[in-house]
């Protein structure tokens, strides 16, 4: 939200059937004065049939070229071909059933290079080649042919942050949520992203993916304060 992002609000629904707990941990390293907040819940004697409990799960990895070179744009010869997702970045691996709803996906880019090449490929029960594959990281965000000079938000996509230095060095954070558009699967969902066109860039990635599921799961822990900074490249 505005004024320096001081307050964190979250619209997803939440479903539950015996209880519910909410924490908050100061991983600060600092004492917090002002603090404040709001939960608003609806009371029901039972849930609708198949309710999907909600899951998000955080992941966070240094990506580097294939062959130690920058390629993008394919300045020093063409790439190899990527059909399978290999060495693409993870977004969400989930097992079950349900319904996938959105992404928050932050670059930390250490080079000017246009990191939008990198295609988003999904993959849904178990398919061995993608059954969603797109045409690069800012077609997905839906932003094509480039990304804006200032932020712009919407209910469902945008650009929380923009990169403020020479070219796309610097730091970004783009979100989309698939509410209108849910991305269902009955076994399994693994969502990917390459790293430039082919996975030839060095970037430090980190995202936050978000799914209803019919059961609910555990997801991997979310690593500590020092683990989430960014990475030295």
């Amino acid at each position: 939200t505005p004024t320096d992002g001081q307050g964190l609000v979250s619209y997803f629904a939440m479903p539950f059937a015996k209880g519910a707990k909410i924490e908050i941990e100061n991983q600060s390293g600092r004492s917090i004065k002002p603090f404040y907040f709001y939960v608003d819940y609806v009371e029901m004697k039972n849930l609708p049939p198949k309710t999907g409990r909600f899951h998000a799960w955080y992941n966070k990895q240094l990506t580097g070229p294939a062959d130690s070179v920058e390629n993008e744009h394919w300045m020093f010869g063409p790439g190899v071909a990527n059909k399978t997702g290999k060495d693409n970045y993870l977004i969400a691996d989930i097992k079950g059933k349900g319904h996938f709803v959105g992404v928050n996906y932050y670059v930390h880019s250490p080079t000017p290079f246009w990191y939008g090449e990198g295609d988003d490929m999904i993959f849904i029960d178990g398919d061995e080649l993608p059954a969603l594959s797109g045409t690069g990281t800012e077609d997905y965000f839906n932003t094509s042919w480039g990304a804006p000079k200032v932020p712009y938000s919407t209910p469902y996509f945008g650009y929380a942050r923009v990169n403020n230095d020479i070219g796309f060095l610097g730091k970004t954070h783009i979100y989309r949520f698939h509410i209108a558009d849910p991305i269902y699967f009955d076994r399994s969902l693994k969502f990917t992203m390459e790293h430039g066109s082919m996975n030839v860039l060095t970037l430090d990635l980190a995202s936050v993916a978000y799914w209803y599921q019919d059961k609910a799961a555990k997801v991997p822990p979310i690593p500590n304060a020092e683990a989430r900074r960014p990475q030295r490249m």
